[in-house]
């Protein structure tokens, strides 16, 4: 139960270094043009990126069958792929940028819930 806890709440960090991130990349590249849609994209994307989180977790947790965690990965893609046409680079920075949050908490999880016998 403790691992499930602790896993829980390094995803909430997670999620605030990819707020983090996405703040810094803002101030440093700032949109051409105040554009709101970017904002809530942004902001359903940590939705994404904390529900990819909860899944990898759900499914390292129930199954033994660790490939359907490629689920949440593919989640992530399709979630930043749909508006690459109107903010393509801003998008795959921030569709990579989420893939390696998620690539992290797969091998913390992994550490936490399946630590070696060594």
């Amino acid at each position: 139960m403790i691992r499930q806890v602790i896993s829980f709440i390094f995803n909430i960090l997670i999620c605030l270094c990819y707020a983090l991130i996405v703040d810094f990349l803002t101030y440093r590249y700032p949109p051409i043009s105040h554009d709101v849609s970017l904002g809530i994209k942004v902001t359903f994307g940590m939705v994404a990126l904390f529900l990819s989180n909860l899944i990898v977790q759900i499914l390292d947790f129930f199954l033994k069958n660790k490939k359907w965690v490629l689920l949440s990965f593919v989640i992530i893609i399709v979630f930043w792929l749909l508006p690459f046409r109107s903010i393509s680079y801003r998008s795959l920075a921030l569709m990579t940028t989420s893939n390696l949050l998620l690539f992290t908490y797969i091998i913390v999880i992994k550490k936490i819930n399946h630590p070696s016998k060594d």
